[in-house]
């Protein structure tokens, strides 16, 4: 076969060409491994991160547990109760009220003991969060299903369960519980419970209109309601202002120890409802003068006898075996000159209401005596005049 030579400088073009790709060929895959070579360093970056985020993780725990150290020697340094601080548990005996805590090996608290007087008593910590320790006391944070105690008696403690015992504490600030109980003393100097104001020796509502005052044993207030179950007292009950009421005053049948056989000397004002004793001497009255009765008047009292209506109404509107009462209508006294002055109570309407019976009898004296000068009056007419001897 014939054929042509290539030129040279074509020849050398691509012979150039060939070697440039053998190299290409023989060289690695520089991309690939410019690759590989970063995904490498991240790698190692990563590792390199986590190592610092874990040292930062446990310096910060020894920081806490450090902080914790120092309270705990602070609270020693100040004669508060005895607090020890190990990876171990309890051992041996203590005062009342002594903590233990037992850590792990980087300070983080797992359980507290607290010695309760006879042995030490287990309180696990669950999900608690201590983010500051000043002077033993616990500024931020929040401890759930853990026991407290202060005091070498344990005066004041939070038992695991919530419940808070304070025997000898003082306590600062709002107390609010939605349920529960209090037992023992409670002293305030200022504040408010259940709306009412609290005082050295008081507690009053906001607008001081009930007042009870612990040093005198009084109660002061506008409206006292004793509610359905009434109010009951073993002892006198002194009042020196107005006692209202709508009911009645019940005195049991068996309450006979008090009677007397004195005429009745109470009085109940109508108009105003108040009680009040009656009374005759001249030290309670003014402008006293004679006072005239017309027989006539006198004679125009009539006597009735009624049932009480009250009473008929219990009785299913029936007047069968009730007591007739004897007395006037004050109504009809009200229509007889003078002594409707004199003998009927009225209303604040005006209307008739009561009869004063203890003044019946005052008003019957000008009858009496008219009657007796009659009498005398004939019997010396008639030479049978009598006379009496002293």
């Amino acid at each position: 076969m014939a054929y042509t030579p290539l030129p040279a400088n074509l020849y050398d073009y691509f012979s150039t060409i060939n070697q440039r790709l053998r190299k290409l060929e023989s060289a690695p895959d520089m991309a690939y491994t410019t690759a590989v070579s970063a995904q490498g360093t991240a790698a190692q970056a990563s590792t390199q991160a986590t190592q610092a985020y874990t040292a930062a993780l446990q310096a910060g725990v020894q920081a806490t547990a450090a902080s914790l150290q120092a309270g705990v020697a602070l609270q020693s340094a100040n004669g508060k109760n005895t607090v020890h601080y190990s990876t171990s548990g309890p051992s041996g005996s203590g005062s009342s009220g002594d903590v233990w805590f037992q850590t792990d090996s980087y300070g983080t608290v797992l359980y507290q003991y607290v010695y309760n007087g006879s042995s030490w008593v287990n309180a696990p910590i669950a999900s608690t969060v201590i983010a500051a320790l000043d002077a033993g006391k616990i500024t931020t944070g929040t401890l759930q299903s853990i026991a407290i105690y202060a005091g070498s008696s344990g005066q004041f403690q939070v038992s695991s369960a919530g419940a808070l015992v304070a025997t000898q504490a003082t306590i600062q600030g709002t107390i609010t519980a939605n349920s529960g109980s209090f037992t023992g003393t409670l002293t305030s100097t200022s504040g408010t419970i259940g709306g009412f104001t609290l005082s050295a020796t008081g507690l009053s509502n906001a607008t001081s209109s009930i007042y009870i005052n612990s040093s005198s044993a009084t109660v002061y207030g506008t409206t006292v309601n004793a509610g359905n179950g009434g109010m009951t007292s073993s002892n006198t009950i002194t009042a020196t202002g107005t006692l209202t009421g709508n009911g009645y005053v019940y005195f049991p049948t068996t309450a006979t120890t008090y009677t007397t056989s004195s005429s009745a000397n109470l009085y109940i004002n109508p108009s105003y409802g108040n009680l009040a004793r009656s009374t005759s001497s001249a030290r309670y009255k003014v402008d006293i003068e004679p006072q005239a009765i017309p027989v006539q008047s006198v004679m125009s009292l009539t006597a009735k006898s009624f049932i009480d209506k009250i009473e008929y109404k219990n009785n299913k509107e029936s007047t069968q075996g009730l007591t007739r009462y004897l007395g006037l209508i004050a109504e009809e006294v009200a229509e007889i000159d003078t002594l409707k002055d004199f003998l009927v109570v009225y209303t604040e309407d005006g209307l008739p209401d009561a009869i004063n019976y203890d003044r019946v009898a005052v008003a019957l004296l000008p009858l009496v005596q008219d009657l007796q000068n009659r009498v005398t009056k004939l019997e010396g007419a008639n030479g049978t005049g009598t006379s009496t001897t002293s």
